[in-house]
């Protein structure tokens, strides 16, 4: 059986209209690229093996498994929008061994932001103990864009009361400690997350005492998160 051809004259348009006539339902380009008004129904099965340069709105559908996701806004695809609360990306920081002494400790973490307009969710776990001046010591969660999050008039965000040790006692029972804070930080260069021990003249030892049996490590997790 022989194939059906439609085609319009040399350089002309192929167009098949409504019956009034008034709009091309669809036209056929010199090009062969197909334009279609109005709403096209499909049923079955359909393959896109092109790129979608603009779909506008999806209201409805499912993604498979094997479907991948690019997750932000590049240069390549300026006219796509998360909604708020979607997770752009998130890192993780584990500290497995033993730290003990003041100031930036080695608990810390860094990121680069995907946009200027996130909101980063810094989430930590911190298990150890504290010399014997445990009520006078503090721990504060520092960022390299805006400096100590969530500081108090005292300059404390958080404490470990439970753990502590006096003398050569290292087999105290240690502290948890969980904490939570959020930056809008506005911009797209790489941030340091970092804790940071402050107050007291004893040390302060992570990764809880040192027989194994009351060891455990401290964690840091980094959720950049679209608003």
């Amino acid at each position: 059986m022989a194939n059906l051809i439609l085609k319009p004259s040399t350089g002309g348009v192929l167009k098949i209209q409504n019956d009034a006539g008034t709009v091309d339902a669809l036209s056929v380009s010199t090009g062969g690229n197909l334009t279609a008004a109005g709403t096209l129904g499909v049923t079955g099965n359909t393959t896109l093996s092109g790129t979608a340069n603009n779909i506008g709105t999806v209201t409805a559908g499912t993604l498979s498994h094997g479907t991948t996701l690019q997750k932000w806004v590049d240069s390549s695809n300026t006219g796509v929008i998360f909604p708020e609360g979607c997770v752009v990306q998130v890192k993780t920081y584990k500290q497995a061994t033993k730290w003990e002494g003041y100031g930036l400790s080695n608990l810390s973490m860094t990121i680069t932001p995907k946009f200027a307009t996130t909101i980063m969710i810094i989430q930590s776990y911190i298990m150890g103990e504290t010399g014997t001046d445990r009520y006078d010591m503090s721990l504060r969660l520092h960022s390299s864009v805006g400096g100590y999050i969530s500081d108090t008039n005292e300059g404390m965000t958080a404490k470990l009361h439970e753990g502590g040790y006096t003398g050569n006692d290292y087999d105290s029972t240690p502290g948890n400690l969980f904490h939570q804070a959020h930056e809008d930080h506005n911009q797209t260069s790489t941030i340091t997350y970092k804790w940071y021990v402050s107050g007291g003249t004893n040390n302060l030892t992570l990764q809880g005492a040192r027989g194994n049996y009351e060891a455990a490590p401290s964690w840091m997790t980094v959720w950049e998160v679209m608003t």
